[in-house]
């Protein structure tokens, strides 16, 4: 992740208030004798920071219910909108764009018809009107706003703030955007934002502990957690698993390579491969749904190359789940059980067989909730996930 500048440190000054601040938002509610014995801090500590950190907004205390105990203990308590985050993802021909409290809860959100295709120049001026009009609607305070995050479709490289879009042959320095908006901005690939997402607030947040999020759309990535964290590699290309060859001189990629699985299970790939020339894939995928035959054959076929990556991720990573997210999370429903029958018998022979495959529950929102996360992750001591 890329932090151009960080308001949060202005506002929490200690790992210690970090901690407090992350378990309250996961209690809700607790007091600080809790706290106290949770994370093994004196009581003194607990109350300076307690104090520094109602100061800035972020919790409330307030009298505790009558006991017969003597003076019940001071309530501490969350307080969700005291401040904001902004999560956008930048597509080629238009960019989502959101406003969460501190309880990831959208508060205002808008798909700009206006993207990649138009030049990042653009889509900084679509978003600085969007953003302005908005939060004078909200009537929040611009402090209130903690960041902005952005999910990109490509490698981001950390150190030189350039990233390397799929298209495009060489890399995008984009250092030259980063005093146009007022608060400070973050970056991230699409994939590692959806397994962020995952971890924190979807299905990984509840039942598993490694998983790899499975970015369908105009191209393939995926976000690889282990052990609750992101894991992405040397030079943050960890997950290009959309780049591995699943056919020998097969169909050409975008990246100019041969036989890419991209090339064979991206939306684009399923569209522009159908018999008698493209179609869009919510048509493909009613004509399936009525059993038409040349749409069934299409997407059995499409199960077939889906089937094959996503065993190799199995025996390379063995995860808990691999969580089908992007575009394809929309109709993946439909063809689950045959993929998972797919999988079953072809892992068989060599691998204990259970049931992996989960569809996202955050749908295409995935990505950008986990943009909207980038600016909350060191108030809420995030940052220590990733490998």
């Amino acid at each position: 992740m890329i932090v151009l500048q960080d308001l949060s440190q202005k506002l929490i000054k200690n790992s210690n208030q970090r901690r407090i601040l992350s378990l309250v938002r996961q209690a809700k509610k607790t007091t600080k004798a809790e706290i106290a014995k949770c994370l093994k801090l004196s009581i003194p500590t607990v109350t300076s920071n307690i104090t520094l950190l109602e100061e800035a907004g972020f919790l409330r205390q307030s009298e505790g219910a009558d006991s017969t105990g003597g003076r019940p203990p001071a309530v501490i308590e969350f307080l969700g909108d005291s401040y904001y985050s902004v999560g956008t993802e930048i597509k080629w021909e238009s960019t989502d764009i959101i406003i969460t409290d501190l309880n990831y809860c959208c508060v205002a959100r808008q798909e700009l018809a206006v993207g990649l295709k138009a030049g990042m120049g653009s889509v900084i001026q679509a978003m600085e009107d969007w953003l302005e009009r908005s939060i004078a609607a909200l009537q929040l305070p611009a402090e209130k706003i903690l960041g902005v995050g952005f999910s990109l479709h490509g490698i981001v490289d950390e150190e030189s703030l350039c990233i390397k879009f799929p298209f495009a042959d060489r890399w995008f320095d984009f250092s030259r955007y980063k005093n146009r908006l007022k608060w400070p901005v973050f970056l991230e690939n699409e994939a590692n934002l959806g397994a962020k997402a995952e971890l924190e607030i979807g299905l990984a947040a509840r039942e598993a502990h490694d998983i790899v999020f499975l970015s369908i759309n105009q191209g393939v990535g995926a976000g690889v957690v282990i052990s609750d964290h992101l894991y992405k590699g040397r030079s943050s290309g960890a997950g290009e698993f959309g780049h591995t060859v699943v056919q020998n001189q097969g169909r050409r990629c975008r990246c100019g390579m041969l036989g890419c699985w991209e090339a064979y299970v991206s939306v684009p790939a399923l569209e522009e491969s159908y018999p008698g020339g493209r179609r869009p894939a919510a048509e493909i995928f009613e004509s399936y749904e009525r059993g038409e035959a040349a749409a069934v054959r299409h997407v059995d076929e499409y199960i077939h190359f889906l089937g094959l990556g996503i065993r190799n991720i199995m025996l390379i990573l063995d995860p808990d789940y691999i969580i089908i997210g992007g575009e394809m999370s929309l109709y993946a429903h439909l063809f689950q059980d045959k993929l998972s029958s797919v999988l079953q018998e072809s892992l068989r022979p060599i691998h204990p067989l259970r049931h992996i495959l989960r569809i996202s529950g955050l749908k295409q929102e995935a990505s950008l909730l986990g943009a909207a996360m980038l600016p909350l992750e060191s108030v809420f001591n995030l940052n220590n996930r990733i490998l």
